[in-house]
């Protein structure tokens, strides 16, 4: 499959989100006007700092789509994590400026403005996350495409934002003021959360980490279902950007032929690729007198 081919159905839900974000995030900032509620004016800037990244991340789906090339062999995955760390510091930012309005909020201590149409609004587009979120979630774990699933977490995180937006309303509107800034600062400990976590996993993917224990053990299963490799030493793992590239060492017994020996190697580079998540696999074989485990 070309890459322009691979990514499109990606782009597709990107632009899909982007253009949900700043609906929300207009209706929300409008809500909040109307209400004269910080709780969903904050929310309106988490959405607004959700169409943000969803630019950034549709950019850096993009570039990591291009084939390898003379100056970036292994391919440009890692232009994804550079754009996915960049989106996690758009995201705290984003915190940081909702806890200035909320600071501002709880200085001005006038309650919110009850509009049941807003908190019907508010329910509404509530329930409207929950489809975005397991949206984002599928397409991303059907494409291998780690932001994307964490872009899903997102907006699964953001549902507990507009549920803080609603209560503080709620609460702030019908005779608890305080409500309305303290869960507008609620919601910025949320974007906060997710903006720490996404620069966390970015960071580990442009630095190399190693594989979970799962993908390790997936390797190690798929080496004993070799009819004529096996045992197994010096196993390597590490992220290139979201994707994983392996390298092992495997014995066969000494008496086979080469032939024989090569198709057993590609038959386990086969299998090992089929783990979801690995790009690449190296393996280097090794004679040995007897078929038993080698440490």
């Amino acid at each position: 499959m070309k890459a322009d081919e691979h990514v499109r159905p990606v782009l597709r839900i990107i632009g899909l989100l982007t253009g949900y974000s700043v609906a929300l995030a207009g209706l929300k900032l409008w809500m909040g006007h109307m209400a004269v509620s910080e709780a969903v004016r904050s929310d309106g800037w988490n959405n607004f700092a959700d169409a943000l990244y969803s630019v950034l991340l549709g950019i850096g789906f993009y570039i990591a789509a291009k084939a390898p090339d003379e100056s970036h062999p292994h391919g440009h995955r890692r232009f994804e994590s550079m754009i996915g760390l960049v989106v996690g510091i758009v995201i705290l930012a984003t915190g940081g400026y909702i806890l200035i309005e909320c600071r501002r909020r709880w200085l001005d201590s006038a309650p919110p403005v009850l509009h049941v149409g807003i908190l019907a609004g508010l329910a509404a587009l509530l329930a409207s996350k929950l489809w975005m979120a397991r949206l984002c979630r599928r397409t991303g774990e059907r494409h291998h495409r780690p932001a994307l699933i964490a872009v899903g977490k997102d907006q699964q995180m953001d549902m507990y934002a507009t549920m803080s937006a609603l209560v503080g309303y709620g609460g702030g509107a019908w005779g608890a003021p305080i409500l309305d800034p303290v869960f507008g600062a609620v919601i910025s400990l949320w974007v906060f959360k997710v903006g720490g976590e996404t620069i966390a996993e970015h960071v580990h993917q442009l630095t190399g980490r190693t594989a979970p224990p799962e993908i390790r053990a997936a390797i190690a299963r798929a080496v004993d279902e070799s009819p004529v490799l096996f045992g197994m030493n010096d196993l390597r793992t590490h992220l290139v950007g979201p994707e994983i590239q392996v390298s092992l060492n495997v014995f066969a017994h000494k008496t086979i032929t080469l032939e024989a020996a090569h198709d057993a190697e590609e038959d386990l580079k086969a299998r090992i690729a089929r783990i979801p998540g690995v790009s690449a696999v190296f393996i280097h074989i090794e004679p040995h007198e007897e078929r038993k485990k080698v440490e």
